[in-house]
C-alpha cells in the first residue's frame, strides 16, 4: 500500500478522490476510490489530508467559506448544528442525506483545526440573524 501527501496530487487526482469512500482502519484512514479508470486504493496517514479532499474554499461559493466539497454546505453550517444544537453525526445526516459521515467528520475536524475562523463565520450569522 502506498502512503501519499495530499499535496502531491494535481487538481484532477484531488478532483476523483472527492468521490471516495473513506474508512478508519487501525487509526489510518483509508480511500476506496471507485471511478472509471481510476481505481486504486491509498492511504492516507494524516487526517487533514482528508480534510483537505472533503472540504473546499471557492470565491464566489458561500462568500468564500469553507464548504464541503461538491456541496453550498458551509462548514459552520455543521459545527452550528453539532455544537450550538446538540444535534448528533446521526440526526444531520437524517436531515442532509446527501452528505456522508465521512464529510460531517472531515467538516467537525476542520473546526478543530481552525476553530478561530469558523467562531467568527458563526459570530456573523448570529448578527445578521439579530
Amino acid at each position: 500500500m502506498k502512503t501519499i501527501d495530499i499535496e502531491d496530487l494535481d487538481v484532477q487526482e484531488k478532483d476523483r478522490l472527492t468521490s471516495a469512500t473513506a474508512a478508519r482502519q487501525s487509526g489510518l484512514v483509508i480511500l476506496l476510490i471507485d471511478e472509471m479508470q481510476f481505481s486504486k486504493r491509498e492511504t492516507l496517514t494524516n487526517e487533514t489530508a482528508l480534510n483537505g479532499l472533503l472540504i473546499d474554499q471557492k470565491d464566489g461559493i458561500c462568500q468564500g467559506k469553507p464548504i464541503i466539497r461538491g456541496t453550498r454546505i458551509a462548514v459552520h453550517n455543521i459545527v452550528e448544528f453539532s455544537v450550538a444544537l446538540d444535534w448528533s453525526i446521526q440526526k444531520i445526516l437524517d436531515e442532509y442525506p446527501q452528505l456522508t459521515k465521512e464529510q460531517i467528520i472531515a467538516a467537525l475536524n476542520y473546526y478543530e483545526e481552525h476553530q478561530k475562523e469558523i467562531d467568527s463565520y458563526l459570530a456573523e450569522e448570529q448578527e445578521i440573524d439579530v
